[in-house]
């Protein structure tokens, strides 16, 4: 399988993850049609900023507008942190769920503990016939535990590294995990549209460049492209498509580009 289509596949799945949680957050901090709507409303944002957000920004910072580089890099920012904020909220529920067991089965096992220990404390004394239903209820209660659900073996984990402090353990994990699904899905190859079909030859425009830079019939086929119509501008995006190629190539491909056309 092309590679590119493997991180494809790898960023859908981490965008889709992100923007569940996101929905769900959202539709979580409202009722009715609104909160459907302000939900819709923020997961189609997201998806926006994490798919082509990227993009965008390499292109403005390519082409010097800075200003929109900036402006796209706080929408960023902010979408990001609202995911953050979405998917720990999720997470933390359940892990506070997944306290909320490990502490009733914590309270279940001491008192069949303490009438495990009653019941021992009354036999030692020769009072065997008041110890029995002390027993009985401490089997009880162990039967109880037996069937009760465990907590997650990561809740369990936490609580072995951290003791009383696995909660601040799992909430920095569950932040850097949130993270990291952001991160790595706008680090990942963006998707490029496929209305423009790659093409590799055509008659070119520009055929008499003496310059070693200006010569690769990269840049010449680029220039062409332009200069013809398939293409509006030079571009890291229109470069992309036109020659099918990864992002370093095209970004270094549309500066030579400019460069060229400032040398006209």
């Amino acid at each position: 399988m092309n590679t590119n289509k493997v991180l494809l596949c790898i960023k859908g799945a981490l965008v889709t993850l992100s923007l569940v949680t996101t929905f769900m957050f959202l539709l979580g901090i409202g009722s009715g049609f609104s909160a459907l709507l302000i939900a819709t409303a923020g997961t189609l944002v997201q998806a926006a900023c994490l798919i082509f957000m990227p993009v965008t920004i390499s292109e403005s910072w390519q082409q010097g507008r800075l200003i929109n580089a900036v402006l796209s890099v706080l929408v960023m920012v902010t979408v990001v942190l609202l995911s953050v904020v979405g998917s720990t909220s999720i997470l933390s529920g359940l892990v506070a769920e997944q306290e909320q067991l490990s502490g009733q089965r914590n309270a279940m096992q001491a008192l069949a503990d303490s009438k495990l220990d009653s019941a021992n404390k009354l036999i030692e004394l020769g009072y065997i016939t008041k110890a029995q239903p002390l027993l009985e209820e401490s089997q009880g209660l162990h039967a109880l535990l037996s069937d009760m659900e465990q907590p997650s073996g990561f809740y369990m984990a936490a609580q072995r590294i951290a003791g009383d402090r696995a909660d601040e353990l799992t909430t920095g994990i569950i932040v850097i995990l949130s993270l990291l699904l952001d991160t790595v899905s706008i680090l990942l190859v963006s998707p490029r549209a496929s209305s423009v079909t790659p093409v590799t030859t055509f008659d070119t425009g520009y055929p008499n460049y003496s310059s070693p830079v200006y010569g690769r019939p990269e840049v010449s086929l680029v220039l062409s492209a332009v200069e013809q119509g398939y293409i509006e501008a030079p571009t890291v995006r229109n470069v992309r498509m036109l020659l099918n190629c990864a992002q370093g190539k095209a970004v270094e491909v549309a500066r030579m580009c400019r460069e060229a056309e400032q040398s006209l």
